[in-house]
């Protein structure tokens, strides 16, 4: 998963990456797993714009977070 790699890129545990992005740790690790979740496209972007993310990557993530609200899809994982 893209966010999980950019965490780990950053040499960030779970715990440290919710409290820099002002979430917590349950809600950050079920949306990198996307297990059953809708992203909301805003989020991932930001999110991966505090991860220092490239705008590629941050389009991208977006793209994806915005399929998993058009269509049936239970999380990146379905897409």
């Amino acid at each position: 998963m893209i966010l999980r790699g950019l965490r780990a890129d950053r040499g960030m545990s779970i715990r440290a990456a919710a409290n820099m992005l002002g979430t917590n740790s349950t809600r950050l690790e079920r949306i990198e797993k996307a297990g059953n979740q809708k992203v909301d496209p805003g989020t991932a972007a930001g999110w991966a714009f505090m991860y220092g993310a490239s705008q590629q990557v941050i389009h991208e993530l977006e793209a994806l977070a915005k399929r998993t609200r058009e269509t049936d899809a239970n999380g990146w994982e379905s897409i």
